[in-house]
């Protein structure tokens, strides 16, 4: 994060956007495919870092509670953050449907169907995770134009 954070710092000029993944937690009967959602949104995250570095600052996670009360007001704040930093561009990517309801801010949000990862071996595991980050160029570019 620190060699990010540096490179965003010496190519602000350029990086006019921001990636937040969006990661339920829960600890209830729907823990495991709770966490298979946010496993696969860390993966996707990464390859969108991989394949805009220079464009892009993915930030840490902005991790919630599911049913938390406070964390669309908590989210808003943190896109207020960066838009006052200098992001024109904020993106949330989830697979939490309940963010479509619930989110009502300037950004982007993407939803994305949870793909569960754990039973992919390493090759297939990247090739679903390049797929669905294809899926999503058309919105970055969108919102660059």
């Amino acid at each position: 994060m620190m060699k990010e954070v540096g490179q965003y710092l010496q190519e602000k000029e350029f990086v006019d956007t921001v990636v937040i993944p969006l990661i339920p937690l829960d600890l209830s009967s729907t823990a495991k495919q709770t966490a298979s959602m946010g496993e696969y949104i860390l993966y996707v995250s990464a390859e969108i870092e991989r394949q805009f570095k220079g464009r892009m600052l993915l930030l840490p996670s902005y991790s919630y509670w599911v049913g938390e009360e406070g964390a669309v007001e908590r989210l808003q704040a943190w896109e207020n953050q960066c838009r006052e930093a200098g992001a024109k561009h904020v993106f949330f990517i989830t697979s939490d449907v309940w963010w479509q309801q619930a989110y009502t801010g300037e950004g982007t949000l993407l939803w994305l169907p949870a793909v569960p990862m754990e039973n992919f071996d390493e090759e297939m595991r990247r090739k679903v995770v390049r797929d669905s980050v294809s899926g999503l160029i058309a919105s970055f570019t969108e919102a660059w134009t």
